[in-house]
């Protein structure tokens, strides 16, 4: 689901760059939470990257429950 992460911060017309500025986190912890390698993000880095998107944690991870729902794991499956 967090893998959802990169398509949220496209909409927004952010780079992985902008969204750590933002956030307060490294340009790799963005990468590494788009690439499913950082399957378990502390809360607060969430809560960081959440108030970067202009977002509540629950409706960032609301927001990417339903992208992967709809476009699946990667991101590139068709709407279902």
């Amino acid at each position: 689901m967090l893998k959802m992460l990169k398509a949220i911060r496209a909409l927004r017309g952010m780079t992985q760059e902008d969204l750590a500025r933002r956030a307060g986190v490294s340009r790799q912890v963005i990468a590494s939470i788009e690439a499913g390698r950082h399957r378990d993000p502390r809360l607060s880095t969430l809560e960081r990257i959440a108030n970067a998107l202009d977002l509540k944690v629950y409706d960032l991870l609301r927001l990417m429950n339903e992208l992967e729902r709809q476009y699946g794991r990667d991101g590139e499956g068709e709407a279902r």
